[in-house]
């Protein structure tokens, strides 16, 4: 997993599924604390799939958001 840090409240983090490729998770940390992470497939690509999360954990965000990508793909 490689993380890459873009400002004090938003990183993104690359990883490697077999089921769709290279994932990448945008993180945005919030002002309340609650961090959102957004995760996808295809970042080049109009309507891509996408999975959200939010928690107050980072890494718990970017698990959920990851599982909810992976339902997603497999709905469509």
């Amino acid at each position: 997993m490689e993380k890459r840090q873009i400002s004090e409240s938003f990183y993104q983090v690359k990883s490697r599924d077999r089921v769709g490729g290279t994932i990448r998770t945008d993180v945005f940390r919030l002002e309340s604390g609650i961090f959102e992470a957004f995760s996808s497939y295809r970042q080049d690509q109009d309507g891509s799939i996408v999975g959200f999360a939010t928690s107050f954990d980072d890494e718990y965000a970017i698990l959920q958001s990851r599982k909810a990508l992976r339902k997603e793909w497999k709905e469509n």
